[in-house]
């Protein structure tokens, strides 16, 4: 009946990540696809702005064109032993490998460093706006430390010196925020 009918029929399969060549300006991968079957060299599709690196094993789409493997592309790659599981509605989570993950859910947005540090690099200005309150909660036994070079002191408060937030002295900055919206 259809003059294409197998042509069709293989246009979309499931496929898993063997190996990843992310050393172009677009990502090249080798896929294992049908019983038997290994595609070298397929283009994995991404959005703009974002971009990640599989994991082997890493299962996705494969859309062969007009069903030749010759023209396919590699669409919609999950790590499913690493992906975050029962967002809500409308919720969104960027993860890796390693455990980290930032969730963008309902009333908030949360970020597990899995036990890594958190660094920013090359801004100028950081602006934190709270409605209610703004908490800093180090863990037992941890500090916070204000300025950028020692040495540190105890920062004073009414009840006397702090054990857990120090301040450098110098050199002396603004009396108030610059630029700040």
């Amino acid at each position: 009946m259809f003059e294409h009918a197998d042509a069709i029929r293989n246009m979309l399969r499931r496929g898993t990540v063997v190996e990843v060549d992310d050393s172009g300006g677009q990502q090249r991968l080798r896929v294992r696809g049908l019983a038997g079957e290994e595609l070298a060299d397929i283009l994995r599709v991404q959005s703009h702005g974002l971009t990640s690196t599989p994991m082997p094993g890493a299962v996705g789409i494969i859309a062969a064109l007009g069903g030749r493997s010759d023209r396919a592309v590699l669409l919609g790659l999950e790590s499913e032993a690493y992906r975050p599981r029962n967002l809500n509605p409308g919720g969104t989570a960027i993860y890796d490998a390693q455990g980290k993950v930032l969730k963008f859910v309902t009333g908030r947005a949360d970020y597990d460093g899995a036990g890594g540090d958190w660094k920013q690099r090359n801004v100028q200005k950081v602006q934190l706006e709270a409605g209610v309150e703004y908490w800093i909660q180090p863990a037992p036994g941890a500090s916070v430390f204000l300025g950028a070079d020692p040495p540190f002191y105890p920062v004073v408060t009414t009840a006397g010196p702090s054990q857990h937030v120090f301040a450098a002295i110098g050199p002396p900055g603004p009396a108030a925020p610059q630029g700040v919206t």
